[in-house]
């Protein structure tokens, strides 16, 4: 026997199209007892006539088989009985249509103009774009979109004897002689048809005061927050929207939604259900029945489940008498015995199902969950819209797979403020308080290739231990608050996305939540990109987080992330912003051209910052304050407008093996008592001083290599202290090292060699320890101290200089004792205009000139100090 739901929707939709067809499926569409051979026969006639419309290889009928066609279809009629013109007229207008449809030539007709040459797009009105009347539907869905889907299409069983319908229809091109609508990609469509903001085709296109016309839905939210054009960036008179009935009604003409391609993905198994499936139903555009087609899924699923032992055939329904070809297909196997029929398993969990949603606007009104294995697939997001009313979710509890379609809310009218104007929103929402678009509380959910918007709200929040969805591909824009959120314990992916224009942060993980970020494009958020807090941890991996208001990516009160292998570019303040107790590990990124620091960290957080590269930022590369921790390790930090490393208030890092050059400013600047540990890095070619030391700060300097400054290599200013030892400082412009103004470091066991000035300058009243280093081959004194400075200099190997060893003058004191100074281009040691320092067992000998030089003022100790074979004399006074 055949279906009787095709036969109960064809009595609905052909003689009652006024009848609520949802109440005479659930009536019928099961129970074949209620329909008679007659309608059974009707309904076969008629789909014979629509497949010999479509140009398959069925014979058309001649004038007496339709005349005796009408009369039937007038006698089943009943209580809704119409004339026979009437009936003829519609016949004829849906075997037009349903050439249209197939893409075939259209037949002249006496009853109404023909219409013009050309393929499905040229023949479809725009109430038959929009989903038409219900009996354009069914022969949409029925005869026309099968066809095309597939090579062969098995017709239903007749009434009587349950035998295939005779014939099958080929419509591949070069088997039919005609080919099928070509698909278009978004890239060939007229760019008058897409929306400046979203760059996708407009559905329901409104025009600005200003004359642009964008998608409701997307200057609705660009409203929300600015007074300007998103085009012109100029202020806009009114924040009126005005329909645009012609481009709108160009659009739906044009075909554009029916044609355009599968969205970028490359797999053409993605528009299809993928799980074995007991029952598939199809929804029609313009149908607000995806609660209705979930009930009808799930029991239809639960009367498999119950007939349990017994062997089951696969089959479809629809929500407006839709099937698909791949249930009819599986149907047809098992009819013939060619395929292999489904046993109900014992196990007793629920079968999975399957829901179409056909190109068009669908609407949901109330909450909706899913805890059914269910698949919800559309057409393509840019053809199938699920508009949900304000407050109401989708909640996914089981092992749900939604698919290819758009899914949106509106946000409620704004109350009016003072003088009857709204007021803009210009705080971030409460997650808790708007719902998402769809809640992931349990089981392992699908979301693919989607396009979310939530103009009141978030686009996902997956929340609960053990919830691990796997979203992919899906483009997440316009939310008013938080793109998605992992939270409490929750896990899953979020993969290949494109996450925009949203006014909160673009996604949040925190309690624990642990998901993989991955591969997703992150960007023009009116917020951050990335927020972890609150213990959240995560691992994000090969992202682009870029043009973003706040930063890229936050990181706070315990977040313990993994940020590996990302670029993170163009935000309006930090790349990476550590603070509150943040940690976790920064390795492997790409961070630049940021407004404010590459990577910040404060408060006491305490991260892992390796392997990155840090450069073109517009402040310093790397800024730690507010006693801020972590290990700073290999990493390269370049070319930023400030310093590469600056350390403030009271931080102590540890950086370790980093290459630190061409920054504007300093290469480490360390200031306001803070406590580094600065070791094995390799700093050069800096604007000003390789290291710089101030205002009561000590680090710890040690195997570093700080070379080709574009001043000195260490200065130590402002009371500034620090342990400088075992490194090397050489090639510098200025100075090796230089101490001023109070500072006070202990410099030990240094090689300061071939620096363009001295090796050590101490002035303007510098103290220290400046103990067993060696100091040669520099352009100026290897040690100079001035102006009333009072170092020790002990120990050191002083040698090779291109003028005088030691240089002590204008005031300067100190301490040289046990020093050696050798081979030196003039004297060993100057001691000249007031110059006063305590000197005792230096050995100076062999330097080309003298060994010691003195004013007359100064008793130069002969006993203590031994110096001998210099080039001129030993000892030599001069005149004040």
């Amino acid at each position: 026997m055949a279906e009787p739901g095709l036969a109960s929707a064809l009595r609905v939709l052909l003689l009652s199209p006024a009848a609520d067809l949802k109440a005479d499926l659930e009536k019928n569409a099961f129970s074949a007892g209620l329909l008679g051979g007659a309608e059974l026969e009707v309904a076969e006639e008629l789909r014979e006539r629509m497949l010999s419309a479509a140009g398959s290889s069925q014979k058309s009928n001649g004038q007496g088989t339709v005349e005796r066609l009408l009369q039937r279809l007038a006698k089943i009629g009943g209580g809704a009985r119409r004339s026979p013109v009437a009936l003829a007229r519609e016949l004829e207008a849906a075997e037009q249509y349903c050439r249209a449809l197939a893409g075939a030539a259209p037949v002249a007709s006496n009853a109404e103009p023909r219409p013009p040459a050309g393929g499905r797009d040229a023949l479809v009105s725009e109430a038959q774009a929009g989903g038409g009347s219900t009996l354009h539907r069914w022969i949409r869905l029925q005869v026309c979109e099968p066809l095309s889907l597939g090579p062969v299409l098995a017709g239903p069983a007749s009434g009587t004897g349950g035998s295939p319908v005779s014939g099958t229809a080929s419509y591949a091109r070069g088997q039919s002689g005609r080919s099928v609508a070509t698909p278009m990609q978004l890239a060939d469509v007229p760019h008058e048809f897409l929306c400046p903001i979203a760059q996708d085709v407009m559905r329901d296109a409104v025009s600005t005061c200003d004359g642009y016309t964008y998608e409701r839905r997307n200057i609705e939210s660009w409203l929300a927050e600015n007074n300007t054009s998103p085009i012109t960036g100029l202020p806009l008179a009114n924040k009126g929207l005005i329909p645009n009935h012609n481009l709108r009604k160009l659009i739906f003409d044009s075909g554009v939604l029916s044609r355009l391609g599968s969205d970028s993905e490359p797999n053409a198994e993605a528009a299809d259900f993928r799980s074995d499936l007991c029952c598939e139903v199809v929804v029609p555009r313009d149908a607000a029945t995806l609660s209705e087609a979930i009930e009808l899924g799930a029991g239809r699923a639960a009367a498999w489940l119950a007939a349990a032992g017994s062997v089951s055939e696969v089959t479809s329904d629809s929500i407006g008498a839709g099937t698909s070809q791949a249930s009819r297909q599986r149907r047809a196997g098992n009819r013939s015995g060619s395929g292999s029929p489904r046993t109900v398993p014992s196990s007793g969990r629920p079968l999975a199902f399957g829901v179409r949603l056909l190109p068009g606007e669908h609407f949901l009104g109330q909450m909706l969950q899913l805890d059914q294995e269910v698949e919800i697939i559309g057409g393509g997001r840019s053809a199938t819209m699920l508009r949900l009313a304000p407050g109401v979710a989708i909640e996914l509890r089981g092992d749900v797979r939604i698919a290819r379609l758009s899914i949106c809310r509106d946000a409620p009218p704004e109350p009016a403020g003072p003088g009857g104007s709204t007021s803009s929103f210009r705080r971030r929402s409460s997650s808790s308080k708007s719902p998402p678009l769809l809640e992931v509380t349990k089981g392992s959910s699908h979301i693919e290739l989607c396009d979310l918007c939530n103009s009141c709200g978030s686009a996902v929040r997956v929340s609960g231990a053990h919830t691990s969805p796997v979203m992919s591909g899906n483009t997440i824009h316009g939310c008013r608050d938080t793109g998605v959120v992992f939270r409490d314990g929750a896990d899953g992916s979020l993969v290949g996305c494109r996450l925009f224009s949203n006014l909160s942060v673009a996604i949040e993980v925190h309690s624990r939540a642990d998901p993989l970020i991955e591969d997703n494009d992150v960007f023009d958020g009116r917020q951050g990109g990335v927020f972890v807090y609150n213990r959240g941890k995560g691992h994000l991996r090969r992202n682009k987080i870029f043009r973003n208001a706040l930063e890229g990516v936050e990181i706070k009160q315990g977040g313990r992330p993994l940020v590996e292998d990302n670029d993170i570019y163009d935000n309006m303040e930090c790349g990476i912003f550590i603070h509150e107790g943040g940690e976790g590990r920064v390795i492997g990124n790409r961070i630049h051209s940021n407004s404010y620091a590459g990577i910040e960290i404060k408060d006491a957080s305490s991260p892992e910052v390796r392997g990155n590269d840090v450069y073109s930022g517009r402040t310093s590369g790397v800024y730690i304050h507010g006693e801020g921790q972590g290990v700073i390790e290999d990493n390269q930090v370049h070319n930023n407008a400030l310093h590469g490393v600056y350390v403030r208030g009271r931080g102590h890092p540890h950086l370790v093996k980093n290459r630190i050059f061409s920054n504007d400013e300093c290469g480490v600047f360390v200031t306001e008592s803070s406590n580094p540990c600065i070791e094995s890095n390799e700093v050069y070619g800096n604007g000003l001083a390789g290291i710089e030391v101030k205002e009561e700060s000590n680090p710890t300097i040690k195997l570093n290599r700080i070379h080709d400054g574009n001043t000195g290599g260490i200065f130590i200013l402002a009371r500034g202290r620090g342990r400088i030892y075992e490194n090397k400082l050489y090639k510098n412009k200025l100075e090796g090292i230089e101490i001023k103004d109070g500072g006070d470091p202990h410099i030990t066991d240094n090689d300061i060699y071939e620096n363009l000035e001295c090796g050590v300058f101490a002035h303007d009243g510098a103290l220290g320890r400046i103990e067993d280093n060696r100091v040669y081959s520099n352009a100026f004194a290897g040690i100079e101290i001035k102006d009333t400075s009072c170092p020790v200099v002990k120990g050191n190997h002083v040698y090779r200089g291109q003028t005088s060893g030691i240089y002590v003058h204008s005031g300067g004191r100190g301490k040289v004792m046990d020093n050696e100074v050798f081979e030196n281009g003039l004297h060993g040691i100057m001691i000249l205009s007031a110059g006063n320092p305590w000197m005792s067992r230096n050995r100076v000998h062999d330097n080309l000139e003298c060994g010691v030089v003195a004013h007359q003022n100064y008793v130069v100790d002969t006993v203590n100090n031994e110096i001998f074979g210099n080039g001129a004399k030993n000892i030599q006074t001069v005149k004040v």
